[in-house]
């Protein structure tokens, strides 16, 4: 018995509609599937997700061929798809076999129990799809790529993206000069100051009738999360942890990153930029996963403080970084509009730029802060800020203490659990070092080292999906003097 299967890969055909069916066919077994039995007398029945309908009626396909699947190396999976008169759709486990065996095919045997009806759900052509998207339906999205931005896509709202994209989308636009300057935005679904830029800049351009500088790859994401106003939908994984380097368990959206990073080191690169909004109160800043001085000078473009950090993994700068110079971007609050002229500034500036120079950064130009550790809640502590009551009742103005160099001694918040800390802190290296930077002292928790943090935030939902800040020291003396 096999006890747990990694994520499937579909077998590509030539036949019409295969991409979509690839991504349901290896959606439905990720989910559905925990052990079979690889013997060719399994059969297993299944009903199809309300989620699949939307899928089908979105992209007007409803399968009809045998598929075949390999899941690992062990077993793959014959499944068999039919479309009855009624358009009712049942999936059905039909066989296991070997993919190595060269006479292995999905067989027509009829499933144990079949005089059993098997529970099927109704697809009729005058239902409407959900008007928020699922996680499960987030998975089935393959990346697509378009050479030209879609008429009426740049007067769209980021939150009204998922209808016309669909899903992540990268789109090649072409410029007076190579290699491509290539852009992410909507990482994460609530932090909308990359689209909102990128629309304010290309039609800056597209109304002066003026061809782009440089060429741009821009690569939109979480679309569906966007929809929802969310960092991201409950199911989904953080779409700036799934980068080549993340240390999380596959996911279909984690090929759909490897699939952009291989496809952009094909094209190559000038620099990358990602874009995001902070939820907390922090200064304008840039962020870098190498010490060198043209990934520096880039940084310093956009603000002379810039946080060099190696955790988290999985993020798209420390993949573009393999590339060519590459930064994230931290553009303040979400809908404050220099958050949005800074950005639009900063990309137009580097569309201008011939080079990124090797040379050092001036000391008086840069305030480099190095990201020493990260702060998560225990899952298992309540927590509030306060005046509510929880297990630990965080002070509610530690928004204010983001980039000052904090004492030892410092209060953060009041917890009762006296068996230990509620924090979990790891360093760079991924080590726990709780003890290191925190003491429960007379109920209260205190630094004990002097600090600074970074991304506070006093956004419940934030610091349970993400964590409640990074740790920093000052790191101006590792500025490197040549690259």
């Amino acid at each position: 018995m096999v006890s747990s299967i990694p994520t499937p890969i579909a077998v590509p055909n030539e036949s019409a509609g295969d991409t979509q069916a690839k991504h349901l066919f290896s959606l439905f077994l990720h989910h559905h599937l925990s052990a079979i039995e690889p013997s060719d007398e399994a059969g297993l029945t299944f009903a199809f997700p309300e989620s699949w309908h939307a899928q089908c009626r979105q992209h007007e396909y409803l399968p009809t061929q045998t598929k075949q699947v390999f899941v690992g190396s062990r077993i793959g999976i014959g499944i068999e798809i039919d479309r009855s008169r009624n358009q009712r759709l049942t999936p059905q486990i039909i066989k296991t076999y070997s993919p190595r065996s060269a006479t292995a095919h999905a067989s027509t045997a009829k499933p144990p129990n079949e005089d059993k009806p098997t529970p099927m759900m109704t697809v009729s052509s005058h239902q409407s799809a959900p008007t928020q998207p699922t996680a499960r339906q987030s998975a089935c999205k393959a990346l697509r790529e378009l050479d030209h931005i879609p008429d009426g896509l740049l007067d769209l709202e980021a939150q009204e993206l998922a209808g016309a994209l669909g899903g992540p989308t990268l789109i090649l636009l072409p410029g007076q000069r190579e290699p491509a300057l290539f852009i992410s935005v909507l990482m994460h679904g609530n932090e909308t100051v990359g689209w909102d830029a990128m629309r304010r800049l290309l039609l800056g351009y597209r109304e002066q009738g003026r061809a782009l500088p440089r060429a741009i790859c821009l690569f939109i994401g979480n679309v569906e999360a966007a929809a929802a106003g969310m960092r991201h939908l409950p199911q989904q994984p953080d779409y700036n942890r799934i980068w080549p380097g993340s240390e999380l368990a596959p996911t279909p959206e984690h090929a759909i990153m490897n699939s952009v990073v291989q496809r952009m080191q094909q094209r190559g690169l000038f620099a990358s930029i990602d874009l995001h909004n902070n939820t907390g109160a922090n200064p304008h800043y840039a962020c870098v996963n190498v010490i060198d001085n043209r990934f520096l000078h880039l940084a310093t473009l956009f603000s002379r403080t810039v946080v060099y950090f190696l955790r988290p993994r999985g993020v798209q700068s420390q993949a573009m970084a393999q590339l060519c110079p590459a930064v994230t971007l931290e553009c303040g609050k979400v809908h404050n509009q220099h958050g949005i002229d800074h950005a639009v500034e900063f990309i137009d500036a580097c569309l201008h730029l011939s080079h990124l120079p090797d040379q050092p950064v001036p000391a008086h130009d840069i305030d480099l802060f190095h990201t020493v550790a990260q702060v998560k809640i225990a899952p298992q502590i309540d927590f509030r800020f306060a005046p509510n009551q929880a297990t630990l009742m965080l002070s509610p103005e530690l928004e204010r203490m983001n980039f000052r160099e904090l004492p030892a001694g410092t209060a953060l918040g009041r917890c009762t659990e006296r068996t230990g800390l509620p924090f979990e802190v790891k360093d760079e290296g991924g080590r726990h070092i709780d003890s290191k930077y925190f003491i429960l002292e007379d109920g209260e928790i205190r630094l004990r080292l002097p600090v600074m943090p970074a991304m506070l935030t006093c956004d419940e939902t934030i610091v349970r999906q993400d964590c409640l800040c990074y740790l920093m020291e000052r790191y101006d003396q590792h500025v490197p003097k040549r690259a």
